[in-house]
């Protein structure tokens, strides 16, 4: 794998996998954590495959809410990325506090089935 941040979301999902078990990972959001914003890191292709963007032309989104269930959600605000793995639907916003630039998500059912 090239890609540092699918190899890093890889990673992530075989220790939850090994930790909890596959059903169990699947079922449980975990923890956001922030990154540095990239220009790699701020195209869906970068993330893995069918993710699409949001992109916000105003300013004071500070929060929003995704009703559905994804691999992976990208919050991009400030010259930071804040990346929620297994997300299983709600608000997301940046741990930086900034307004949001763009929301990158990729649907899917996490446990891979």
């Amino acid at each position: 794998m090239k890609n540092p941040m699918k190899k890093a979301a890889a990673t992530a999902a075989l220790v939850l996998c090994a930790t909890f078990g596959g059903a169990a990972a699947a079922q449980a959001d975990s923890a956001p954590y922030s990154i540095p914003a990239t220009s790699e890191g701020n195209h869906e292709a970068t993330w893995g495959d069918n993710c699409e963007k949001i992109e916000f032309a105003y300013d004071g989104v500070t929060s929003y809410f995704l009703p559905d269930t994804y691999t992976v959600v990208v919050v991009k605000a400030g010259r930071t990325n804040t990346v929620y793995e297994f997300f299983g639907g709600g608000y997301v916003s940046s741990l930086s506090g900034k307004d949001i630039s763009h929301i990158i998500y990729c649907p899917g059912d996490p446990s891979g089935t």
